[in-house]
């Protein structure tokens, strides 16, 4: 629900304006007056309202479940063209030599779509140079200064495109798809052992990423529930073993096996992802305790269940942070 003022002209009144999105949970059924075991599922018409008769109440809950699957269709699509334009900017040759496969190997993306869509004008260039704009700024609101787009916006039909170490593409909609590079290094120690991915990594990039999804939906005007699906992506060899360390200043072996290829979803209250950056860590604690699980490791490393982060677990990272309170400790 949103909440603004607004001050009269001539009268010297300040009005309270309430907006209400529409329910993407309706029917809402009340219990009737007097009777707590009677319920009732009522329409406004105008300035009256209604109860609606059973067969109508049937016909409103077909309409919720088939609004569910557009959603998760919508998030298909989503991700199916975000991940073609990723292995396009990927794969395309670079005039060093050779592409950027070498450079960035291995990828995290989020894909996002809010239950009720918006509608942000993207028809023209400068509309889409306006959005990435917009965009940015929200990226810089974030965890950390990861999620911050490349510039010019590339021409697109009702989508903005950008390309770089973020790479993505921003819907009419309020549907997003971002992509992050991973941090990948060979073993210090042993040349042929599994290349490192650093956990404490992936999981602050997700919590930008989450941050930044919910942020654009809302913006062009989504509300409702956001569906996330989060995936690993490598380019390199996806059957060659990786092995997952939990920060760059811990030194064990930890667990070895190729990435996770099964996407991983979540949903969250998109009003409170946008409101309170413990509900992105939440969400996004979800998505990567799933990846993680996928991939034989217990639980996230820097990430908590209730929202928090475990600076004292972050070291050099804990400097990178921009948009967490820097007292604020688990």
């Amino acid at each position: 629900m949103g909440v603004r003022s607004l001050q009269s002209a001539g009268e010297g009144k300040i009005y309270w304006l309430l907006t209400v999105p529409p329910s993407t949970q309706a029917p809402h059924a009340v219990a009737a007056p007097g009777n707590d075991y009677s319920f009732r599922v009522h329409v406004r018409h105008g300035t009256t309202t209604r109860t609606l008769a059973e067969s109508e109440i049937a016909q409103r809950y077909r309409d919720r479940f088939h609004a569910a699957a557009a959603d998760v269709g919508r998030l298909q699509d989503v991700s199916t063209a975000g991940l073609s334009y990723l292995t396009g900017y990927v794969r395309t040759e670079v005039p060093a030599g050779g592409t950027r496969v070498a450079w960035f190997p291995v990828w995290a993306s989020v894909t996002a779509v809010s239950a009720v869509r918006g509608d942000y004008p993207l028809t023209n260039r400068e509309e889409r140079d306006t959005a990435l704009d917009r965009f940015t700024k929200l990226a810089h609101q974030a965890v950390t200064h990861t999620m911050k787009p490349s510039y010019p916006a590339l021409v697109g039909r009702r989508q903005v495109r950008f390309e770089g170490t973020t790479t993505g593409q921003l819907h009419q909609d309020g549907s997003s798809y971002t992509a992050l590079p991973l941090n990948v290094q060979n073993d210090p120690v042993d040349a042929d052992a599994p290349k490192r991915l650093y956990q404490r990594g992936l999981e602050l990039e997700l919590v930008a990423q989450v941050q930044v999804a919910a942020a654009w939906a809302a913006q062009a005007g989504g509300a409702g529930d956001l569906m996330l699906s989060a995936a690993l992506h490598r380019f390199d060899n996806d059957l060659v073993p990786l092995r997952l360390v939990e920060s760059e200043s811990v030194f064990q072996r930890g667990h070895a096996g190729p990435i996770s290829k099964t996407p991983v979803q979540t949903t969250a209250d998109l009003a409170a992802l946008v409101a309170d950056k413990r509900e992105a860590v939440i969400a996004a604690y979800a998505l990567v305790a799933d990846l993680l699980a996928d991939m034989g490791t217990h639980q996230p490393y820097v990430l908590t269940p209730d929202g928090d982060l475990r600076l004292d677990r972050l070291g050099d990272h804990r400097r990178t942070l921009t948009g967490w309170d820097s007292q604020q400790t688990s």
